[in-house]
């Protein structure tokens, strides 16, 4: 049987979305209290770690059961998270757990 443990914590998977300058629009800064209060705190939490992209609105709200009307919210969220920072999150995240 396989066990999943931490390998090491990385800041890009624990970046904490809500009230956060770099995720902002417009100079406007998310915070859904909802989401927050169903758990969403950091990108994880929008990562499909599997596939190396972020979820499609569909998994995600299904996996932290969101309003299906809520998609404008989810994409201007993903939208507003720099390519940079985008690209480092899906490289870190995938590396985080090891398989013994």
């Amino acid at each position: 049987m396989a066990t999943c443990r931490k390998q090491r914590k990385h800041t890009h998977c624990k970046t904490i979305i809500w009230n956060n300058k770099d995720i902002a629009q417009n100079d406007k800064l998310f915070f859904y209290k909802t989401w927050y209060e169903k758990g969403i705190m950091h990108l994880e939490h929008f990562v499909d770690y599997r596939r190396k992209t972020f979820y499609d609105f569909e998994t995600f709200s299904n996996i932290y059961d969101i309003n299906k009307n809520k998609y404008l919210k989810y994409y201007q969220i993903i939208k507003s998270i720099s390519c940079q920072k985008t690209n480092k999150l899906i490289k870190v995240y995938t590396r985080v757990y090891i398989y013994i």
